[in-house]
């Protein structure tokens, strides 16, 4: 049997519709006893945050001598509305001199923020007032830092999922 294909007008209009685009917004608020690793001094913590789905990284900038870092950065990361897991690790940044020094590292499931988010969503497509930027969840949280499972430090961070403009092809 031969497979059907579309007619060439129905594949150009499927080209221009629209799908809904998603991103993580990871507000590193601060830091707090995180472990001092340069000798004699406090560290010069940096943090990377990444997740899987679709894979994606962005380090934060760096707070020069501080075990009580106050970053109050704001991080966005493009993310698929699936469960998985944020990961944030705090480095010392020794500036190119030698190679940065590992703090620790946490992770903050996003499931619960995933599942939330899709349910608000669905019920705004019930009312005909979508907001194009509409109210999302919010999760506000101290995140445990550890290295070798031993306690390095806290970040609080802010995690919300924000719906983006819709990408037209």
């Amino acid at each position: 049997r031969r497979k059907s294909t579309p007619p060439p007008s129905a594949s150009r209009r499927s080209r221009q519709t629209s799908w809904d685009r998603f991103a993580l917004q990871i507000t590193l608020v601060k830091g707090d006893q995180l472990k001092a690793l340069d000798l004699f001094q406090e560290s010069d913590p940096y943090c990377a945050c990444c997740i899987s789905n679709p894979p994606g990284f962005v380090r934060s900038k760096t707070i020069e001598k501080a075990s009580a870092p106050q970053w109050n950065q704001i991080l966005m990361l493009r993310i698929n509305l699936v469960p998985q897991y944020l990961r944030v690790e705090v480095w010392d940044d020794d500036f190119g001199k030698t190679k940065d020094d590992f703090i620790g590292a946490g992770t903050v499931n996003l499931s619960p923020l995933v599942a939330d988010t899709k349910q608000r969503l669905e019920t705004l497509a019930l009312d005909s007032n979508n907001a194009e930027d509409p109210e999302l969840p919010e999760t506000e949280l101290w995140l445990e830092i550890q290295a070798g499972g031993r306690f390095t430090g806290k970040v609080m961070l802010k995690v919300k999922i924000r719906k983006m403009k819709p990408l037209r092809l």
